[in-house]
């Protein structure tokens, strides 16, 4: 997904009256052709875009523990709480150094409508990206964060999990 930041719109200071932004879920999606093959700017992001993700990616495993796997893809499902306005908020993704750059943080924004979801992901696309230690996706709204949640990336054990849970997709 050139860059590996991805995005489905499908549809701390104080934050703004109506803020409101619920985790819907989190996990990993097997490897497989996530994106839509279209693209959006993002210059706050290693690559200054991301890709728009097909509609429908559902997460094969509700796991935040991720193995170091060329096309995995792991990250959060959000929405807004009930009653809350539509809204900007701020995707950030917080990693250990990647790159020749070495960078630590990417964020780009995405609407949010009442009664629609919105996938973030990032997958693994680059061999300078698959850095292990905890990686943070957190939900921004004007500079507060709302949503926080940490995967860790490379740890033991979690590649055999995934596997499994890939390989039974594919066989279904």
């Amino acid at each position: 997904m050139r860059g590996a930041l991805a995005l489905a719109a499908l549809a701390a200071g104080a934050a703004p009256a109506g803020a409101a932004v619920r985790l819907l879920e989190a996990g990993l999606v097997c490897p497989a052709i996530l994106d839509s093959g279209e693209t959006r700017a993002a210059p706050d992001t290693q690559t200054g875009f991301i890709d728009v993700l097909r509609e429908g990616v559902a997460f094969d495993l509700p796991d935040r523990t991720v193995p170091l796997m060329p096309d995995l893809g792991f990250g959060v499902r959000v929405a807004l709480k009930d009653g809350a306005p539509a809204q900007e908020v701020t995707i950030v993704v917080e990693h250990p150094p990647t790159g020749a750059d070495g960078v630590t943080r990417e964020a780009w924004t995405q609407w949010l409508d009442p009664g629609a979801t919105s996938l973030s992901l990032f997958s693994f696309d680059h061999a300078y990206e698959m850095v292990a230690g905890t990686w943070t996706f957190s939900v921004e709204v004007a500079g507060t964060r709302m949503v926080s949640v940490p995967f860790a990336v490379g740890a033991p054990g979690a590649a055999a999990r995934v596997e499994a849970a890939c390989l039974e997709g594919l066989s279904a």
